[in-house]
């Protein structure tokens, strides 16, 4: 898996009486957890648990904790009879903190 990122574009259309309908535009990435750290060493604006312009804080992310997101989803697949060297890598879908992270229209 590659970490890659994804320009989203939201719509919300609300029926009825009075009809209201709206759209915005953000960014997600998403993570391969086995190469965040090595990600954040190569890219200058992005870190891993660190202030920056762009950062991902693990305890933004499972138990809330500081615990790696990887030993919780780890656990947490296994208590559902997943076995993750079958399944493969884990990626981490969402939103990062940043400047600029929404752009509203």
């Amino acid at each position: 898996m590659k970490s890659c990122l994804y320009r989203v574009d939201i719509r919300h259309v609300r029926p009825g009486r009075f009809r209201h309908r709206f759209g915005y535009r953000l960014f997600n990435v998403l993570l391969d957890l086995d190469e965040i750290d090595e990600r954040a060493r190569k890219l200058r604006l992005f870190s891993h648990n660190r202030p920056n312009l762009v950062s991902v804080y693990d305890r933004d992310h499972g138990p809330r904790d500081g615990t790696p997101p990887r030993i919780w989803i780890t656990a947490l697949l296994a208590d559902h009879g997943i076995d993750l060297d079958r399944a493969g890598r884990i990626g981490d879908r969402g939103a990062v903190r940043g400047i600029c992270a929404a752009v509203h229209r």
